[in-house]
Parts: C-alpha cells; structure tokens; sequence
C-alpha cells in the first residue's frame, strides 16, 4: 500500500504544482504517483487563495533549475542515440 499524506502535505505539494514546478519533477521528489497530484490540483486549486502560492524564492527557482537540467539531458540522450550505429 502506498503512503498516506495529510492534508497539509498536499496542499503544500499542490501550492508548488501552482507555482510552476512540474507534476513529473514533484512526482519523483516526493514518490508520487503524477496522477495522484493532478487528482489533488484539481481537487484544492479552487480552494487555495493566490495570496498562499508561493512566489519564486531559492527553493522554487532551484527545482526549476533541476527541471532545466534534465530536460537538456534528455534531449543530448535522444541526440546521442540517433547518432549511434
């Protein structure tokens, strides 16, 4: 069986899917499914004021940052393996 959040933990993880971090990037730092956090955006976006989603600060532009980096490594992948006999 899976784990179990409180409420408060997904509300969290739902207000930095709002903030801009993708649902595959919080999907493996936190070991969620990414449909399970897209069940809990749609269920608390409507319920979570835009004054308690946070803005960008080092851990928000940092995870971005990680976000980056992965989606430059998959492609250099992709393009290694094309070039591959």
């Amino acid at each position: 069986m899976g784990k179990r959040l409180n409420e408060e933990a997904r509300l969290k993880i739902v207000r930095e899917a709002l903030a801009g971090i993708k649902v595959g990037v919080l999907s493996r730092m936190y070991s969620i499914h990414p449909e399970t956090i897209r069940a809990w955006i749609r269920d608390y976006r409507d319920t979570i004021p835009l004054e308690e989603i946070p803005m960008a600060d080092e851990h928000l532009q940092e995870l971005q940052r990680l976000q980056e980096v992965e989606q430059r490594y998959e492609k250099a992948v992709k393009v290694l393996g094309e070039k591959e006999p």
